[in-house]
């Protein structure tokens, strides 16, 4: 009896748990800009929209190996970012590194202690972000 109960139990959590990860749905990268260093993506299926704030996942694939400030080699980043459409400013709330290209490998190192807004600069990849997401 406490078998089947343990067995029901488990069958009913694991359902959950593939329902949920099936809920947020795959990334769907659009690619937003390419520069001589990297390509960045959009996540577009990531996007919440909050009065005039957006959040959303962004992936940036480097051409090059780059390193951690304490030396780990990593080649794209995934990175959570609240863009203000009206104040035009950002905030990185996470970042993850990964040793392959977009998101392969393992990750290196993953950082959550930004918070603080920075004002979106003409011309620069955030801003061209700013064009997509604040119409």
């Amino acid at each position: 009896m406490q078998r089947q109960l343990f067995q029901t139990l488990m069958c009913s959590l694991l359902g959950m748990a593939a329902w949920h990860a099936n809920a947020a749905g795959p990334a769907q990268w659009d690619r937003i800009l390419s520069d001589e260093q990297s390509t960045y993506y959009l996540d577009s299926a990531s996007l919440k929209k909050n009065a005039s704030v957006r959040t959303f996942w962004s992936l940036r694939d480097y051409k090059t190996m780059q390193a951690t400030y304490d030396g780990k080699a990593y080649q794209s980043t995934l990175l959570k970012m609240a863009l203000d459409c009206g104040s035009q400013e950002a905030t990185a709330l996470e970042i993850t590194y990964f040793t392959g290209k977009m998101l392969g490998g393992d990750k290196v190192l993953r950082e959550s202690d930004f918070h603080n807004p920075q004002p979106v600069q003409s011309n620069s990849p955030i801003s061209r972000f700013a064009q997509r997401l604040c119409k």
